[in-house]
């Protein structure tokens, strides 16, 4: 049997034992009329964010999480308006001068040194 209900973003935990193409992540949008968006995931990388974006609008951002009959978490269901959903439409390249590219390898190569 399967169980839902929410929960808030404190009780949002991560999934373990999730096969690499079982990681899905799905963007619903029922009908033109409808308000919300439902995104459905079983990526940790994405639970990740949307409880960041949980925690900084809690009214706004909604999680429904879906357990087997062993009570194990098997997945989230986040609702949120639908103008919240963003697309990217580009990448950003960043343009350095050479004392800034110098600067970042010498901060890696300390770093490195510091690992050490």
């Amino acid at each position: 049997m399967i169980e839902e209900k929410y929960v808030t973003e404190d009780m949002v935990k991560y999934l373990v034992n999730v096969a690499p193409d079982e990681k899905e992540t799905t963007i619903n949008i029922f009908n033109p009329n409808d308000l919300n968006v439902y995104l459905f995931t079983r990526d940790n990388k994405m639970i990740t964010k949307m409880k960041r974006l949980m925690r900084a609008n809690p009214d706004q951002y909604k999680c429904k999480q879906t357990s087997d009959s062993t009570g194990n978490v098997i997945s989230y269901e986040f609702t949120f308006p639908k103008k919240l959903l963003r697309f990217g439409s580009k990448t950003r390249t960043r343009q350095m001068t050479e004392e800034q590219k110098k600067a970042v390898g010498e901060r890696f190569k300390k770093a490195r040194e510091d690992k050490k």
